[in-house]
């Protein structure tokens, strides 16, 4: 993550000659570049850290009560995934 504008295009700079000195291509239709906030792997990145995306949040908060094994493993799984 860069400070400031200037840092930002100089990382991509490096990032760009490192891809080129490899021979490797990225897809600028699935890239972003300059923003401030994005969601990446089910989290929710800024400036000032991640967290969680509201509509996970709200999936958790309304998860039903386990009944089974089955279901308990389920939930865990699915917090396990988001702790710190």
């Amino acid at each position: 993550m860069s400070e400031n504008v200037e840092q930002h295009q100089a990382h991509l700079r490096e990032l760009f000659c490192r891809l080129r000195d490899n021979k490797l291509v990225i897809q600028l239709r699935k890239c972003n570049f300059g923003k401030t906030e994005i969601d990446f792997l089910e989290y929710h990145i800024t400036e000032g850290g991640y967290r969680l995306p509201k509509k996970r949040v709200g999936a958790i908060n309304n998860f039903p009560k386990p009944e089974t094994i089955a279901e308990l493993r389920r939930f865990l799984g699915t917090i396990n995934y988001y702790r710190y």
